[in-house]
């Protein structure tokens, strides 16, 4: 019995002495070491095995390549963001020519879509006369295509007009409705600055408010183009 215990305890004694041999080559064959100035982060290590391979590590991040660009492939028009636009439209009814000035800011409730609330400057010339007139729209507008310089939307609204002269007289009227929508581009020239263009169908008319004699109306194609601010 006092040999079998002994055989056991030698066998033991072999099997650690052998375990602690391997882990004392595995530590020789890695060295922590400092990189060296100018190829790594500061305060970066490099760990070397007998071969001459090193793997860094460290706790800071490397630098950006010179000249790499900084600027998000995805990210504009993002929830809660803000724009404001100034742009300028032209377009042909079917008896008039429209030149148009919109002020519009713009409120993002979802990712790429946005509600638009525009005011627009109306300057008609008529068959008959020349009328000025001011309306109010609100359109929503969605960016289905968003990368790190484009965006491209669809838009559909409406809204509502007052001219100082009745638009496409002698039977038309000061009031009318603005039911409206279209596609465009948007272009970033820097940060939160973008250029805005697009073609928008719209059609001018009273909603034979004041009966069917005087429902008459205008459609137009308007093309415009502007500066749009995101904020």
């Amino acid at each position: 019995m006092k040999t079998k215990n002994r055989s056991v305890l030698v066998a033991v004694w072999l099997a650690g002495a052998i375990l602690a041999c391997g882990s004392a080559q595995a530590a020789a064959d890695l060295s922590l070491v400092p990189e060296s100035a100018g190829s790594a982060p500061a305060g970066a290590f490099a760990l070397v095995d007998n071969a001459g391979t090193a793997t860094v590590a460290g706790d800071k991040a490397p630098e950006p390549a010179p000249g790499a660009s900084t600027m998000p492939t995805v990210g504009e028009f993002l929830r809660g963001d803000k724009t404001l636009s100034v742009t300028g439209g032209y377009s042909f009814g079917d008896s008039e020519t429209f030149h148009l000035v919109t002020v519009t800011g713009g409120y993002f409730f979802r990712d790429h879509i946005a509600i638009n609330a525009s005011l627009v400057g109306h300057f008609v010339n008529t068959d008959d006369s020349d009328t000025l007139g001011v309306e109010f729209n609100l359109i929503p507008r969605w960016h289905f295509y968003v990368d790190d310089r484009w965006s491209a939307f669809i838009e559909l609204g409406a809204g509502v007009v007052y001219f100082d002269h009745n638009l496409t007289p002698p039977d038309g009227t000061h009031f009318n409705f603005t039911p409206q929508g279209g596609m465009g581009l948007t272009y970033k020239l820097e940060e939160r600055t973008h250029l805005i263009g697009g073609v928008r169908w719209q059609h001018i008319s009273n909603g034979a408010l004041h009966g069917a004699d005087r429902h008459t109306g205008s459609n137009t194609a308007v093309a415009f183009l502007g500066v749009m601010w995101e904020f």
